[in-house]
C-alpha cells in the first residue's frame, strides 16, 4: 500500500507541475509538432531506378588498333588500353567523379536543386565482377531518363580518354623514332663521308698503279681496294657523292630503312572512330520499386509531438527546481 500510495504521489505532483507549466509544455509540443510536419512535407516519396553493369565485350576496333600499333613498336603501356577490364574500372573511376556528375548536371539540368544533394543520388557499387548503378527522384520515369543519359554521358567520357592516351601514346613514339631517325641519319652520314674518303684515296693509288680496269681475280683490301681499276672507282665516287646529295642515307644504313617504315606504319594508323564503343554492358532492364519510397508521415509527426512533450515536461521541471530555490 505504501508502494502505491508513494506512485500516487508522484504522479499527483507531475500532473500538478504539468498543470503549472502547462503553457510551455503546450508551445514545446506545438513547436516539435510543425517541425515534424515541415520534415514530412519536405522529404517528398522517391522512385528509385537501378540496372546492372557487366564487363563489355565490344570495342574490337579499337582493340584490333592497339593490337596493330603494338606490332609496329611493342609499348608495354598501350596492352593496358586495348583491355576491357581497364574500361570497365575507367567506367567505376569516371561514374564517381564529382567532375563528372557536375558537368552532366550542367549540361541538362534536370533538376532544380543543390548539385551536391543531386549528385549524392547517383550511386554505384561493386557488387563481384559487376556494378549496380541507381538513381532516385520523385518520378520511376525521371528516374530511369536521368539514369541511362548519364551512363551514355560517362562512357563517352571513357572513350575520350581513351582517345587522349592512345594519342598520346602514338605521339611519344612518333617522338621517339624522330630522334632515331636523326642519330641514324647522321652516323650514316658520318658512314658515308669515311666511304667516299676511302674510295678517293683507292682512286689516287689505282690511278697512280696505272690500273685502268677492274681486277678479274678480286683481293680484299681494307685499306685501299682498287680491284674496280681508277676508272670503276671514279664512277663510284660519282655515285657515293650523289648519295649524299640526295641525302639516300637509307642505301648506307638498313636500320634508317627500318626506322622510317615504323614511323610511316605508325602515322598512317588512325585510331577508329569507335562510333559503338561500350565500356559496359548492361545485364537485364531497368529495375524500380513497385511503390514511391516514403515514410509515414502522421507517425512522424506523432512522434515530433511526444518528443515536444517529454522536452516540454523537461522544461518545466527546470523552472519548477529554480523556483524552489
Amino acid at each position: 500500500m505504501n508502494i502505491n500510495s508513494d506512485y500516487s504521489l508522484e504522479l499527483n505532483n507531475l500532473l500538478s507541475l504539468c498543470n503549472r507549466n502547462v503553457k510551455v509544455i503546450v508551445i514545446s509540443i506545438l513547436t516539435f509538432m510543425i517541425l515534424s510536419a515541415g520534415w514530412a512535407v519536405y522529404n517528398k516519396p522517391y522512385w528509385v531506378v537501378s540496372t546492372k553493369l557487366v564487363k563489355s565485350s565490344s570495342g574490337s576496333d579499337f582493340t584490333n588498333y592497339i593490337s596493330r600499333l603494338k606490332k609496329i613498336e611493342n609499348i608495354n603501356s598501350l596492352s593496358d588500353l586495348g583491355s576491357s577490364a581497364v574500361w570497365f574500372e575507367s567506367f567505376y573511376e569516371m561514374f564517381n567523379l564529382p567532375e563528372s556528375k557536375h558537368s552532366f548536371y550542367n549540361d541538362n539540368r534536370f533538376d532544380n536543386e543543390d548539385i551536391n544533394q543531386w549528385s549524392k543520388r547517383l550511386i554505384i557499387t561493386k557488387d563481384n565482377n559487376s556494378y549496380i548503378v541507381s538513381f532516385k527522384s520523385d518520378s520511376a520515369d525521371k528516374s530511369k531518363s536521368i539514369l541511362e543519359a548519364y551512363l551514355i554521358f560517362v562512357n563517352k567520357e571513357v572513350k575520350n580518354e581513351l582517345y587522349k592516351k592512345a594519342n598520346s601514346y602514338k605521339n611519344i613514339v612518333v617522338n621517339e623514332l624522330n630522334e632515331d631517325i636523326s642519330i641514324e641519319k647522321n652516323k650514316a652520314k658520318n658512314k658515308l663521308d669515311l666511304i667516299i674518303m676511302k674510295s678517293e684515296l683507292s682512286y689516287k693509288v689505282a690511278l697512280a698503279a696505272g690500273q685502268e680496269k677492274p681486277l678479274l681475280i678480286h683481293t680484299k683490301n681494307d685499306i685501299f681496294d682498287t680491284s674496280l681499276g681508277y676508272k670503276g672507282i671514279e664512277e663510284e665516287i660519282k655515285q657515293l657523292k650523289e648519295i649524299k646529295r640526295s641525302n639516300e642515307l637509307i642505301l648506307i644504313s638498313k636500320r634508317l630503312n627500318n626506322l622510317n617504315l615504323k614511323l610511316s606504319s605508325i602515322k598512317s594508323s588512325n585510331i577508329p572512330k569507335m562510333i559503338n564503343f561500350m565500356s559496359y554492358q548492361q545485364k537485364g532492364k531497368y529495375q524500380g520499386t513497385d511503390y514511391p519510397v516514403t515514410f509515414n508521415k502522421a507517425m512522424f509527426v506523432l512522434f515530433g509531438m511526444f518528443i515536444g512533450l517529454i522536452v516540454g515536461v523537461g522544461v518545466a521541471l527546470i523552472r519548477d527546481n529554480r523556483k524552489r530555490k
